[in-house]
């Protein structure tokens, strides 16, 4: 029986090229995200090429060439990286519960904006739910 492969964790600057990548909903180019990222980090051009061509390599992002240029793609969305990142913490450091990951969140990261923000999350899925 083959099981499901599973993609390989993203490093910190690979999840910055991903979310520049996705934000753009459409073709990316190395120059596209270097422009982007230089607003928060200065890297060389050739260092964001070679994070790039891991990422096809791990199978987040196909490329396609014309002329010179490659351009980029995501092959995975942003929710189902975003989704499989917070059950793999909620595995590895909550027991697997996500109301645990999410009442440590809730106790020691939110400001009361936040916390307003939640509340406001939360009794909408409750009035969802009821209507279901």
């Amino acid at each position: 029986m083959r099981t499901k492969a599973k993609k390989p964790k993203l490093s910190e600057l690979e999840t910055q090229v991903m979310l520049i990548i996705w934000d753009n909903k459409g073709e990316s180019t190395v120059r596209y995200v270097v422009e982007k990222i230089r607003k928060q980090r200065k890297l060389a051009y050739t260092t964001i090429m070679t994070i790039m061509s891991r990422l096809v390599q791990k199978g987040f992002l196909k490329r396609r060439k014309v002329g010179m240029a490659y351009y980029y793609q995501p092959t995975i969305s942003r929710e189902k990286v975003l989704k499989k990142s917070v059950q793999t913490i909620a595995k590895n450091y909550f027991g697997g519960a996500v109301s645990s990951l999410i009442s440590y969140l809730v106790r020691e990261e939110a400001s009361p904006e936040e916390l307003d923000e939640i509340a406001k999350a939360v009794e909408g899925l409750r009035k969802k739910a009821k209507t279901k």
